[in-house]
């Protein structure tokens, strides 16, 4: 955001306080500093020289999940999540910690092969008596191969209706390939060839989180030369992330984005074919920068409620937003597993079988959340527990079953 844009977002606040209503810090904490109008507040006054950039300034402003509600709700149209990015290359140091771990996933994340295959050999060794001890929380094993590595143009025999790319995400690609290989499965079955780019880099998003902004732009640049290159009918993802980045961030950058680019619940919305699975109960949940972002919130459950064999559960009243938000995960975690708690309470009222989403990191947090409240209702030895444990599904893997 040019800095004469960032003045003009910030000035345009009327300290309404609209954006508080979905804000899920905000909810949790029921502190003004903790909300979009209070964050955008010490911005201003940052920029106006009425407050210092100080080390609890800048928690304040590193706080936030980055859903991406408040900006559907603000009634001035302020884009707050871009203000919020703005003012955290502004503070990104203030945090002695937090300027460690960013500077550390920084170089994690330009050079991210590397990075992963020295991570594993130690996630393997430490991880398990961290988890045991509650000093972190469930993530997958970081594949031995990642799935780029694996797969490059992929076809079946017979006609091929058409060509598809997938920008996988490193989230797939390291910690969840067996997503990658479900959707691979589903777009050959509908008769498409499918082209996987070995010169795919980060999206980006990532390095916004800490107020990287130039590094975030020379990936954007470098994943535009390369789908560029390409010749599909549509750029196809399972992050809703990487789909925000892309679709809208891009352009922001650099005036161009990657075209075609479609969350895989657009893209096969009236693709599929004649559906079914085993008799079971399903519930939804809409991943933040999804339903937020993009706007994408009746195609997964339209796909679901076609699915023969499905019987559709609709979450009451859920809270916004599952708590995971990358980073923030780590740099907040008692903050973040509260907010994710609370959505398996009510997944767990709910009352179903299966609990579907769309984003490899909405799957990792709830699973994580479900097992927390699972753990905690068999040492109190709960009424209300489920007899078999909620399976989390991304809808790619809901769909593979359904069709293939």
């Amino acid at each position: 955001m040019k800095e004469v844009d960032y003045k003009r977002q910030l000035n345009r606040c009327v300290r309404c306080g609209s954006c508080k209503a979905l804000c899920p810090t905000y909810m949790e904490e029921l502190d003004e500093t903790m909300g979009a109008r209070g964050r955008l507040y010490i911005l201003q006054a940052i920029e106006e020289k009425r407050l210092e950039p100080t080390t609890r300034a800048s928690d304040k402003l590193f706080s936030c999940i980055q859903c991406g509600a408040c900006s559907t709700l603000c009634p001035t149209g302020i884009d707050v999540a871009e203000a919020i990015y703005h003012g955290r290359t502004i503070l990104r140091k203030e945090n002695r910690k937090r300027r460690f771990i960013g500077s550390l996933s920084r170089s994690s994340i330009k050079r991210i092969g590397l990075a992963t295959s020295i991570l594993r050999p130690i996630q393997k060794l430490l991880y398990p008596a961290l988890l045991r001890k509650g000093i972190v929380n469930p993530i997958p094993e970081i594949a031995p191969v990642p799935f780029r590595e694996r797969f490059n143009v992929y076809k079946e025999g017979g006609k091929r209706i058409g060509r598809i790319a997938i920008f996988v995400g490193c989230s797939i690609n390291y910690l969840y390939p067996s997503l990658g290989e479900s959707l691979l499965r589903v777009l050959l079955r509908l008769g498409y060839e499918v082209v996987v780019l070995k010169g795919e880099v980060c999206c980006g998003a990532p390095l916004r989180t800490f107020g990287f902004e130039e590094d975030a732009i020379k990936m954007a640049e470098r994943n535009i030369e390369v789908f560029e290159k390409v010749r599909a009918e549509a750029v196809v993802t399972m992050c809703p992330t990487c789909t925000v980045m892309l679709k809208m961030h891009y352009p922001e950058f650099l005036g161009k984005g990657i075209e075609n680019v479609l969350d895989i619940n657009q893209f096969l919305l009236d693709r599929l074919p004649e559906a079914k699975v085993s008799k079971r109960v399903v519930t939804y949940f809409d991943p933040c920068h999804l339903r937020y972002g993009l706007n994408v919130t009746e195609e997964p459950r339209r796909i679901l409620k076609a699915i023969d064999g499905i019987e559709y559960r609709e979450m009451k009243n859920p809270p916004a937003c599952c708590g995971f938000g990358g980073f923030f995960s780590i740099n907040f975690r008692g903050l973040s597993n509260r907010i994710g708690d609370k959505l398996a309470g009510y997944i767990s009222q709910t009352g179903p079988h299966v609990l579907a989403t769309s984003c490899p990191g909405c799957m990792m947090h709830i699973e994580g959340a479900l097992q927390r409240i699972g753990s905690e209702r068999r040492t109190k030895k709960s009424k209300d527990l489920l007899e078999t444990p909620i399976e989390v599904m991304h809808m790619v893997e809901v769909i593979e079953e359904a069709i293939c």
